[in-house]
């Protein structure tokens, strides 16, 4: 068995695919957030998997102790006078005309950023030499921040470090003599690349987080050790591949998205399974929705992820926008007696008024239930009963404050959370030069399927899929995700002056760095190796990732990596300067350990199943008759106009009129949307 296991903000979920029989496990437990273990222990505890050979976790731990700020109180020191690098920020604001804009709070308080005397120039050559004395000065200042702050981690980030870091690794040593037991992260490792704020605030992040991961790896191998798990240990990265979980702990910055990643990576492999090769992945679960592009079949990367405005992390990660809309986002009325919905969450405890745990204020699953999508009696396949009352109740408190009725308030809601994923898709898609219209969604996680169809009518995409296990879909992306480790390095060089020995001795250093931890995550196979230069303009803020040929790096490859930018620099921008000065800003290089994928089923013919009818409130026609049908009952020639709702363990898929359900031989349900209808 290989089990994958992906811990979110209200539910866990697990699937498990046995290689030799292709019989496939899933299971859906509510999330524990105080204890993010737990959770594995619960759902481990209920599927009872024996003998399993690798197990895969995808965890939203690290981005949530970011989000909520429950990280450790860390130390950052950085080159004199410089103090204030993480505090003063950059210069760009999130809107230039609201004067009521806030920069983001650091990681790091003001006081426990500390400027120690040395000088790196932007070649690389030494100015000021890191001395003793100074060093020295530096373990009585955290020494100080120890016993007054309680300093948990430290976090190093020295100007120019990335063009050597000889000093960075020679301070981090020397504290490490001092402070044995504080984690010490330093950029030239986390993050060895130019701009200096976000080199700095990426080795903060790494070092707030450092702890809490360390904890969380520890817990979770007690865990697998309780349940004689022996097989190797995963652990999703936010580059969409994995890792060996021990390995994280150095280096958590990795695992910022691992939650959120799986189910693009999931997307995308299904996209290719179906020959689809533009897809809008939509992953909405209990606390966000998580939304990504697939373009001509490859899935969009960035090494500049914001955690939120103005806090960057150089990492490569998968290009993915997060919006709190989940079926636990709560609904709440602004001092102007409008209503809004998220992006706060009644998340796993209390969870939504329904659950009967506490909750107190409206959310959509309250609301889904009040419109009668949902079915009280099988939710989570009926592990968990939905209490109408108590939703009936909230709902009334919020009508009565917008003057409407229940279902009236309850629609309400449910639009304003389809209308806001909607804009989080045009976000990425529309105002990107990307036609919606022109791809398929692929809708999943415990509530995607059940606003696929109204999101994708306001945005006129005409196909989606709803695969096989969405409620585990995202769980299914640990389980095809390749080994993947990325190396990136500054060079800082222009057409004019590169040095193509060097650039080819910094390629083959990287690329030898790059194949020694795909060894150390225990792939031993022959690795697929990709090389980039990422390239600008002279004087240009951004630059462009133009992929190489393997091999030598040759004057040819490079005058076809000039041309080949300048191609994509017209198509981006609409213009190019075939004559200017083109800089080379980084190289990159990515290797890939390929894993055998899991073979899907065809679905058989079936008779036309058993079903029964709910009535179902839509806003423009009131409650109507609808069919409601068990997906497991399903075969491919199945086709059924809406309304409809199809249900199963881990989750419900909503069809109003105007959509057209059919299955495909995988078993996907494919909706439609008919142009007549719509």
């Amino acid at each position: 068995m290989k089990v994958g296991i992906d811990t979110g903000g209200t539910f866990t979920d697990l699937i498990a695919i046995d290689d030799k029989s292709n019989e496939i496990i899933t299971a859906k437990v509510p999330s524990t957030p105080k204890n993010p273990t737990q959770s594995i222990r619960n759902i481990l505890n209920e599927v009872q998997v024996k003998e399993i050979q690798n197990i895969i976790l995808a965890t939203t731990v690290a981005i949530n102790t970011i989000l909520e700020r429950k990280g450790s109180n860390i130390v950052f020191i950085t080159t004199k006078g410089f103090e204030d690098l993480l505090l003063i920020q950059r210069a760009d604001r999130k809107s230039n005309y609201d004067l009521h804009w806030e920069k983001p709070k650091p990681l790091v308080r003001q006081r426990c950023c500390l400027g120690v005397l040395e000088r790196i120039n932007y070649k690389g050559d030494v100015i000021h030499p890191l001395r003793l004395e100074e060093m020295t000065r530096i373990v009585s200042e955290i020494n100080r921040l120890v016993l007054e702050e309680k300093v948990e981690a430290i976090g190093i980030c020295l100007l120019f470090s990335f063009q050597n870091p000889i000093h960075e690794i020679k301070l981090k040593e020397f504290l490490k003599n001092s402070f044995p037991d504080i984690p010490i992260s330093i950029s030239s490792e986390v993050a060895p690349i130019w701009r200096e704020y976000e080199r700095a605030n990426t080795v903060a992040v790494d070092a707030y987080i450092k702890p809490t991961i360390k904890e969380y790896v520890e817990s979770a191998k007690s865990a697998f050790e309780e349940f004689g798990i022996k097989g190797i240990k995963n652990i999703l990265k936010s580059n969409g591949g994995i890792s060996i979980l021990t390995n994280v702990a150095g280096k958590p910055a990795e695992v910022i998205l691992s939650g959120i990643v799986g189910g693009i990576v999931a997307g995308s492999f299904w996209g290719s399974l179906l020959g689809l090769e533009n897809i809008i992945t939509f992953d909405m679960g209990g606390t966000s929705c998580d939304i990504g592009v697939v373009n001509d079949g490859r899935v969009a990367y960035t090494t500049d992820f914001e955690i939120e405005w103005g806090l960057p992390v150089m990492i490569p990660a998968i290009d993915v926008s997060t919006i709190g809309a989940g079926g636990g986002s709560i609904a709440w009325i602004d001092k102007g007696g409008f209503i809004n919905v998220g992006p706060q969450s009644a998340g796993a405890d209390p969870g939504p008024i329904c659950y009967g745990k506490g909750g107190e204020e409206v959310t959509i699953t309250d609301a889904n239930l009040i419109l009668k999508r949902l079915n009280p009696n099988n939710f989570l396949g009926g592990k968990l009963k939905l209490i109408e009352d108590l939703a009936e109740k909230g709902i009334f408190k919020l009508a009565r404050g917008l003057t409407l009725s229940k279902h009236e308030a309850a629609v309400a809601v449910v639009q304003i959370a389809n209308n806001n994923m909607a804009e989080a898709i045009k976000l990425v898609t529309v105002y990107k030069g990307i036609d919606p219209r022109e791809y398929t969604l692929i809708a999943f996680g415990g509530a995607g399927p059940l606003h696929a169809c109204e999101v994708a009518r306001e945005l006129l995409i005409r196909r989606i899929i709803i695969p096989i296990y969405p409620g585990q879909f995202s769980a299914l992306g640990t389980l095809i995700s390749d080994i993947r480790v990325d190396r990136v390095a500054t060079v800082a060089k222009t057409n004019k002056s590169l040095d193509l020995c060097l650039l080819n001795a910094q390629l083959k250093k990287k690329e030898k760095e790059a194949l020694a931890e795909l060894r150390e995550d225990g792939y031993y196979g022959k690795a697929e190796v990709f090389r980039f230069l990422s390239l600008r303009y002279l004087d240009q803020n951004y630059e462009q990732d133009i992929p190489l040929l393997n091999g030598e790096l040759t004057s040819e490859h490079l005058l076809k990596a000039y041309l080949d930018f300048h191609e994509r620099h017209e198509n981006f921008y609409g213009y190019s300067f075939p004559d200017e000065i083109v800089e080379i800003v980084n190289i990159k290089t990515i290797v890939y350990g390929i894993i055998k994928k899991p073979f899907f089923p065809r679905l058989p013919s079936k008779m036309i199943p058993d079903f029964n009818y709910r009535e179902v409130y839509f806003e423009k026609h009131g409650f109507l008759k609808c069919p409601v049908f068990q997906r497991d009952l399903l075969g491919k020639d199945f086709k059924v106009d809406g309304p409809a709702i199809v249900e199963e363990a881990a989750s419900t898929t909503f069809i109003p009129p105007g959509f057209i359900l059919s299955l495909d031989e995988i078993g996907n349900l494919v909706l439609t949307l008919d142009g007549v209808n719509a």
